[in-house]
């Protein structure tokens, strides 16, 4: 159980107090969040990740004051078992959030992904285990609850390996189930890109955003996806369960993408096609156990989050940076 009750006292907390963190894939969309605000709270980081397509994502790095001093980049590949050992150290708190997302691209490389997505995962938390790490917070996935992809299932046994750490060597982590996260510095084009910033840059451009199916999702805005992150490392969870961290309400998909377009082009009509195999029907977070445990609430809901998301694509003159935000194959 968490001995802060607000979010506020954690932020009030390492403020005042050190601690020492390692987030793996740091350079990408969830992980270059979690660093920002780590950072901002003059908290140690470790930066661990393999890749150097999405390092604009870690720019604050040279426009911000102070931040370099307390962080070090490791472009370290998780498949190796001892670069995990060599980063993980007595006491730190772990946030791995390394993964090859992306059901469609899972379905078309599906042992590319169990090996960045599993064997990786056994890797940091056997390092973490042996190592004696403070705490091991890492990404679960909504797609596992129903495995309808190699993506999901590769997230499910992430969990299914961790509860067997549980029962096997007492060493518990703390899966969060995220559910369609979304915001600024998440990729935008190419075959692999979420929705949400894939039609805001589509319509932006003129063209018609294409929907798949007439489905149901629990988008969460990315600041509420780091809140989680913050409140569980600092929490003392002694029972293994898997962690909804989503928005808690289940929202049309025609609706949000009909207010996007509204928003930035409303002359704009939208390519309607067939749903996908790999994409469930429905999806919503159960929230009351994150709640409980650890004091998650969202604060930002899923139109906030959009508006938040096309003032920064605006502002920020995303247009002219796309090739920044392409999804690699």
């Amino acid at each position: 159980m968490s001995e802060f009750i607000h979010y506020e006292d954690i932020e009030e907390h390492l403020k005042g107090k050190k601690h020492s963190w390692i987030v793996t894939g740091a350079a990408g969309f969830i992980g270059s969040h979690v660093v920002k605000r780590l950072l901002e709270l003059r908290q140690d980081v470790i930066g661990a990740d393999n890749t150097v397509g999405y390092l604009k994502n870690l720019e604050f790095l040279r426009t911000e004051k102070g931040f370099a001093k307390n962080f070090k980049y490791l472009g370290g590949d998780c498949n190796y078992p001892e670069f995990c050992q060599k980063i993980v150290t007595e006491g730190v708190k772990v946030v791995h959030l390394a993964a090859l997302g992306s059901a469609p691209r899972s379905q078309k490389y599906p042992t590319r992904v169990f090996l960045n997505n599993v064997t990786a995962f056994a890797n940091m938390i056997e390092a973490s285990r042996l190592n004696r790490a403070g705490s091991f917070v890492y990404a679960s996935s909504s797609s596992g609850v129903v495995c309808l992809s190699p993506y999901g299932a590769s997230k499910s046994a992430c969990d299914r390996l961790a509860y067997s750490y549980g029962k096997s060597f007492n060493f518990n982590s703390v899966p969060l189930r995220f559910f369609n996260v979304f915001g600024p510095g998440q990729i935008m084009t190419g075959e692999y890109a979420p929705a949400i910033g894939k039609w805001i840059h589509q319509i932006s451009m003129g063209k018609k955003p294409i929907l798949y199916g007439n489905c149901n999702r629990d988008f969460t805005y990315i600041e509420n996806a780091v809140r989680a992150v913050l409140q569980s490392s600092m929490s003392i969870i002694p029972v293994f369960q898997v962690f909804d961290i989503g928005h808690g309400v289940s929202t049309r998909v025609k609706y949000v993408l009909a207010y996007i377009i509204k928003t930035i082009n409303p002359k704009i009509k939208p390519d309607i096609q067939n749903g996908r195999s790999c994409d469930p029907i429905d999806s919503e977070s159960k929230l009351m156990p994150a709640q409980k445990a650890f004091g998650y609430r969202p604060i930002i809901s899923v139109y906030e989050g959009i508006d938040k998301y096309i003032e920064w694509y605006k502002q920020n003159d995303i247009a002219s940076k796309i090739h920044f935000y392409k999804s690699e194959g």
